[in-house]
């Protein structure tokens, strides 16, 4: 009896075994890559000191249509238990439900805290994470971004999103080990098939 109990702390110790050290230091060096782009670097302020500065001044930001702007989330991946649990279910996003526009945000949040019903209802652990480490203000500006001239059609958003997933959400996925992976953005659910990763459709889940 000692021995199944110890065997089984010992199973629920290696499901929490998670390095925030290195899931912060693969946000760091995919942050670094994207500011490697001139022109995302130069539409960005950072309002986290801990990754240095963007080229936007806090009061040269401007929400209108042509702005780009970034904030760089808290979190590298987000538990709503506040405790990052290998395992269970990993909730993959372009961006969080927060940050998108007005008119769809109550739809998006609804749909965000209807997961976390979900899992919380049948006993399982959820982390989100989004996929780019960086936070649009808006997600149509971002997607217009890389329509602007001084991308010259070099960087695409393919281009970013195969880096990014090669340098960061993959390595996620492999520290995480989750049990199942969940999309709802239609973006990365096309990525997620083209990559032969295997997921779940939100709207599969919460028939």
């Amino acid at each position: 009896m000692f021995l199944k109990i110890l065997i089984n702390n010992l199973f629920i110790m290696m499901q929490m075994s998670v390095s925030l050290r290195e899931l912060n230091e693969l946000k760091r060096a995919a942050i670094d890559f994207v500011f490697n782009i001139d022109i995302i670097r130069d539409n960005t302020y950072i309002h986290n000191s801990e990754y240095g500065s963007g080229g936007l001044e806090y009061e040269d930001l401007e929400y209108s249509d042509p702005s780009i702007t970034f904030t760089t989330t808290d979190y590298t991946v987000y538990s709503p238990d506040n405790e990052i649990i290998t395992g269970g279910f990993l909730f993959i996003n372009f961006i969080t439900p927060m940050e998108y526009s007005m008119d769809d945000k109550n739809y998006f949040e609804e749909r965000f805290n209807d997961l976390i019903s979900y899992c919380k209802s049948k006993n399982l652990n959820l982390n989100f994470v989004d996929f780019f480490p960086l936070s649009p203000e808006n997600r149509e500006t971002f997607n217009a971004m890389f329509k602007r001239t001084e991308l010259n059609g070099i960087v695409t958003m393919d281009f970013l999103m195969n880096n990014i997933f090669e340098m960061y959400i993959k390595k996620i996925i492999e520290l995480l080990k989750p049990d199942k992976i969940i999309a709802d953005d239609q973006d990365i659910k096309n990525f997620l098939q083209k990559k032969n990763v295997d997921f779940i459709d939100y709207n599969e889940i919460m028939k």
